[in-house]
């Protein structure tokens, strides 16, 4: 019985002591960005922080984080075969993975599983925060971020958007949430996952769904005259207090689609049939919120 429990113990002190952190996978201080364990069998573990799915619905991979900071974030590569295609995580929770460390398209990923299994569920996990100029380098690759009072400046193409604090642009996309949509002009705080994309050579932060895209609280709308605007709220009826009739009231959800305009008459307008939440009034350069 004890040689068989100093066998035991001596085996899984090995496979203790060789499994490696996903800071250790990803932190490399080659100008390339690969990881010195590249082509390596690697065991780690982390938490979900983001899952991938294929234009068609189906599950391709998902993002594990091993900590708060840079070089802890890694992109798992599931596949369609084999433990990790089998293992079903969402986020929030800790998975132990064992695969090869492999540079796809300039992405440190780890693919070729052959073993993965979710240790816990409900796991919470830190959002860094960053400036979209600090984004847009290796060190955040894999990781979630969230950038601050980003202004969106352009939508070059379908999906893709461009945002900056003021420190310097960042790409925005769809990959993990499809119907991602922002308005040029307003003022964001966007959390996503930070990945690599290899044909446009840039990073590109990728939020998960819609709640992870809201108008900026510290902005909104040409700050810094957010909450300025003096308005009451009784039923449906929104009065405007400084404002002259005649003036333009523009309401915008959170995600900072405008879903009513109205002119101003006898200090008031009716608002439409919303759902409950958080609403931005805003009367030219002015803006308040409005809790349905």
């Amino acid at each position: 019985m004890k040689k068989i429990l100093l066998t035991f113990v001596v085996v899984f002190a090995s496979v203790t002591m060789f499994a490696q952190t996903v800071y250790q996978i990803q932190y490399t201080a080659d100008v390339s960005g690969n990881s010195p364990y590249s082509t390596q069998v690697v065991t780690t573990q982390g938490t979900v922080v983001g899952i991938y799915t294929t234009a068609a619905g189906a599950r391709s991979g998902f993002y594990l984080q091993g900590g708060a900071g840079a070089w802890n974030g890694i992109y798992v590569y599931a596949g369609t075969t084999g433990a990790g295609a089998s293992t079903t995580c969402v986020v929030g929770d800790s998975v132990s993975v064992t695969g090869t460390v492999s540079e796809y398209n300039g992405l440190t990923e780890i693919s070729t599983i052959t073993a993965c299994t979710v240790i816990a569920t409900g796991k919470s996990y830190i959002i860094n925060n960053v400036t979209t100029n600090a984004a847009n380098t290796e060190p955040w690759e894999g990781c979630i971020l969230r950038v601050k009072n980003a202004n969106c400046t352009a939508s070059p193409s379908a999906g893709t958007f461009t945002v900056t604090d003021g420190s310097g642009p960042l790409a925005i996309f769809k990959q993990l949430y499809q119907a991602l949509a922002l308005t040029t002009g307003t003022k964001y705080d966007v959390v996503g996952v930070m990945t690599w994309y290899n044909s446009g050579l840039i990073y590109e932060l990728t939020p998960r769904s819609a709640a992870d895209v809201t108008v900026s609280t510290s902005a909104g709308f040409d700050s810094p005259n957010a909450d300025l605007l003096s308005v009451t709220l009784k039923g449906k009826t929104l009065s405007v207090d400084n404002a002259a009739d005649g003036s333009t009231v523009d309401v915008y959800s959170t995600i900072g689609a405008k879903v009513q305009s109205a002119k101003l008459q006898n200090g008031a307008i009716q608002l439409n049939s919303f759902a409950k939440g958080l609403y931005i009034v805003r009367v030219g350069n002015l803006s308040s919120k409005i809790m349905l």
